[in-house]
């Protein structure tokens, strides 16, 4: 994910939102980590914010399963702002991924590795 990326999750009662880790992502549904677990069926939405390209937007979803700290949401109907939200997410993370090694390689050969 790009850095300076927030991801926050509100619950149903709308009054709490915390901030939670997002570790997979497509257009169907989200990987997240958090200390504390919404129950599944629990209807909550994630907001994203893309701070680089000043973009924040929030999906709908519902709680799938959870495991230890981690759980899956899948996605409700997303409108079209909300899919260019996560297609732009996407394609950051990636760019961010092919970059990453490139990076490294670049360190190790100016410090003569």
């Amino acid at each position: 994910m790009q850095s300076g990326t927030t991801v926050r999750l509100r619950t149903e009662d709308r009054h709490s939102a915390r901030s939670v880790a997002l570790l997979e992502f497509s257009l169907s549904d989200l990987l997240l980590s958090s200390p504390v677990l919404p129950p599944v069926g629990a209807t909550v939405g994630v907001t994203i914010t893309l701070p680089e390209r000043y973009i924040e937007f929030e999906v709908p979803g519902v709680v799938v399963w959870h495991r230890q700290h981690e759980f899956t949401i899948g996605l409700d109907y997303l409108t079209a702002r909300q899919t260019y939200g996560l297609t732009l997410a996407i394609a950051l993370a990636r760019q961010a991924a092919a970059s990453a090694p490139a990076r490294a390689r670049r360190l190790n050969v100016a410090k003569g590795r």
